[in-house]
């Protein structure tokens, strides 16, 4: 019997419209009323994920930051926070500098996105993500303490050939993920939302077989890793669909309700 559902945000339970379906909406609902626990496990900024959880009327903790911040939805209270080292992500801030000016570098400090200066791509975030930046100048020296998470925006080929090359060479010291083509993510080895979803398994007393995931993209790799139920969208990767063991309409099909549907009884 499933207890517990974890769902991805972009690309899984909203659509391209980046709002959630009406039959998303109510298929939350109805399991949320029989006591069922739904949680936003995402990427996005704490911020931004508890804006979706008040319009789905969660009141539950949400996963956020690939898993680096576990925070309350009411009271705000941390029950989980993995920061990415200060001199790790000054390294990779001046890494970007030196690698190409395309990359765009964005740092997440206490649920502020900071930026050196607002460009095209980082308006394009804010305007999907429904946050405000804030530019700093020179990032690196901004930054007085770890960020949640560092992010790179480039083009999809130079940032998947990065992602093969750091992660060589930060193995144990960095957990490096995708969950976009075009977004290269940096963070504390111990945050990713596997981790986050386990915690809260035991926070809350829930066995992994009684747990239902949904992702669509690496960054749910370790999501599903935690889950009992392994439910990968249509437009996932491939490589997360292998690793499925369902795999339903895409978001723009309602298939966070197909895939609820299927296994919540």
């Amino acid at each position: 019997m499933i207890k517990l559902i974890a769902l991805d945000l972009d690309d899984t339970l909203l659509g391209s419209d980046n709002l959630v379906s009406l039959a998303n909406r109510q298929a939350v609902a109805e399991v949320a009323a029989k006591g069922i626990k739904v949680i936003i496990s995402t990427g996005r900024m704490y911020i931004s994920a508890l804006a979706v959880a008040r319009q789905l009327g969660l009141d539950l903790p949400i996963i956020s930051y690939q898993g680096a911040l576990i925070k309350t939805s009411l009271g705000g209270r941390v029950l989980y926070h993995q920061p990415l080292g200060l001199a790790l992500a000054r390294e990779l801030i001046e890494l970007a500098r030196l690698e190409s000016p395309a990359i765009t570098v964005q740092a997440y400090l206490d649920d502020q996105l900071c930026v050196s200066r607002i460009n095209a791509k980082v308006a394009d975030y804010c305007n999907i993500s429904q946050v405000e930046p804030l530019a700093v100048g020179d990032l690196a020296a901004y930054l007085d303490r770890g960020p949640e998470k560092l992010l790179y925006i480039g083009e999809p080929g130079q940032l998947d050939r990065l992602w093969r090359e750091l992660t060589r060479r930060y193995q144990g010291r960095l957990y490096i993920t995708k969950s976009k083509p075009y977004f290269l993510e940096f963070l504390n080895p111990l945050a990713n939302k596997g981790l986050a979803l386990r915690f809260l398994g035991e926070y809350f007393g829930i066995a992994q077989e009684e747990i239902m995931a949904c992702g669509d993209n690496f960054n749910d790799m370790e999501l599903f890793k935690a889950a009992g139920i392994k439910v990968a969208m249509k437009n996932g990767v491939e490589e997360l669909k292998l690793a499925a063991d369902f795999i339903t309409t895409s978001h723009d099909a309602d298939g966070v309700s197909v895939a609820i549907r299927k296994f919540v009884r």
